[in-house]
């Protein structure tokens, strides 16, 4: 995904501004002092977006409800052979 970022001035309180597919998403000054990885910001970006947040609920009420595939494990036990 195509991203270009641009740094405000350092008296603007806005933050950064990240243009994306003629999109622009303002990222508080306040958020990007507080966070240490990019996966936190990642999660911040992720918690603003209504229709990502919407699923996760509708998620959650299904699991409320039982609704929901019993989870398997996807890794194979390695057969070994104890000496």
């Amino acid at each position: 995904m195509g991203k270009s970022w641009r740094h405000l001035h350092a008296g603007d309180k806005r933050g950064i501004v990240c243009a994306v597919k003629s999109e622009t998403i303002e990222i508080p000054t306040n958020v990007l002092m507080s966070v240490e990885t990019l996966d936190e910001l990642q999660d911040w970006l992720t918690a603003q977006n209504p229709k990502v947040i919407a699923e996760l609920r509708a998620a959650r009420r299904e699991d409320k409800a039982g609704k929901f595939k019993p989870w398997k494990s996807r890794h194979l036990a390695c057969p070994t052979v104890s000496k």
